[in-house]
This record gives C-alpha cells, structure tokens and sequence, in this order.
C-alpha cells in the first residue's frame, strides 16, 4: 500500500504482477483432488514431522524457482 500512495524509486524498477488467471484462484488447481494442488493432498497424508519435511522442500524449491 505504500507504493500506492508515494512514488518509491526502489519499487519504480519491479516489474508489475500479472493478475491471477481463474485457474490459479484461491479454489485451487492442478491434479490434485477436489482441484486442491497435489501437495495438499500428499500433505493431509503426512505426520507433523513429514509434512514440515515436504513443506520446507517445497519452499526450497519454489524459492530456487524464483531465484
């Protein structure tokens, strides 16, 4: 909200988001079921301790994406 209000020279240069498409909505996509993402579906299957596992991967992994 700060950028919306004052013009920012350090937020000047980043590129804008594009909006969401309808598939990427808060309702979910992709294989898993129900239209939930695949890892929420293999998350409800896991102890606490696999699933802080498969959640700290998929940051991993999300983050080396983006970076």
């Amino acid at each position: 909200t700060f950028g919306s209000v004052r013009d920012s020279a350090l937020l000047r240069g980043l590129p804008t988001a594009p909006e969401p498409r309808a598939a990427d909505t808060a309702t979910g996509s992709g294989p898993g079921t129900g239209g939930e993402p695949p890892w929420r579906h293999r998350l409800s299957r896991l102890s606490e301790p696999e699933g802080r596992k498969l959640l700290t991967e998929l940051v991993r992994s999300e983050a080396a994406t983006v970076l």
